[in-house]
């Protein structure tokens, strides 16, 4: 009896322990200048889930080796982020769905704290990275508008400037409806 319940449990761990996880559904085509590649370092492609941080993929980043492939897998579309281990992005985030076969390229332009930005093969991407782009151009504007205001003293400069500021609030909430209203990718529709 004892012999048969071992062997049950055992077969019951190797079950659980060579189940496989989930087929990988996505691909990311990271092509890197020489400057991420030296020294070597790893790229990692993670996301979040339900406030936990999962890695799906890492590769190895070298002088010689400046191309590599990330596999995920995803249920749906969903922001997957891509890591550097020493230098580059704080973080390059990327719209990935089932099927897509992604390849972005990072440069020295690229070295900022969250990089989103045109890709080949995600047209979710794409869509999103222009909406942030023009959505960070009017926050720019915006920030700078308010510096002024704390410079300037003078009421007619001031309601000038608070005018200019309430044209591009309404701008960004447009962009926003407009956004809204012409996508047809699910997550863009959920920001």
């Amino acid at each position: 009896m004892k012999t048969l319940l071992s062997a049950f449990l055992c077969l019951t761990l190797l079950a659980l322990t060579s189940s496989k996880g989930p087929e990988k559904n996505f691909c990311i085509t990271v092509i890197a200048d020489s400057s991420l590649c030296i020294p070597s370092q790893y790229v990692y492609l993670h996301y979040l889930r339900y406030n936990e941080c999962y890695i799906e993929d890492s590769a190895l980043l070298s002088p010689q080796d400046k191309t590599v492939h990330l596999y995920g897998f995803v249920p749906e579309q969903e922001m997957v982020s891509l890591l550097f281990e020493k230098q580059g992005p704080g973080e390059v985030d990327i719209v990935a769905t089932p099927g897509d076969s992604i390849s972005i390229h990072i440069n020295d332009a690229d070295w900022q704290n969250v990089v989103m930005k045109k890709v080949a093969g995600s047209p979710a991407t794409n869509e999103e990275a222009d909406y942030f782009n023009r959505r960070d151009s009017l926050l720019q504007q915006r920030f700078g508008l308010l510096e002024k205001m704390t410079v300037y003293q003078t009421d007619s400069s001031y309601q000038v400037l608070t005018a200019e500021i309430k044209e591009i609030e309404a701008k960004l909430r447009r962009n926003e409806i407009q956004s809204l209203k012409n996508t047809t990718y699910p997550y863009i529709a959920w920001l």
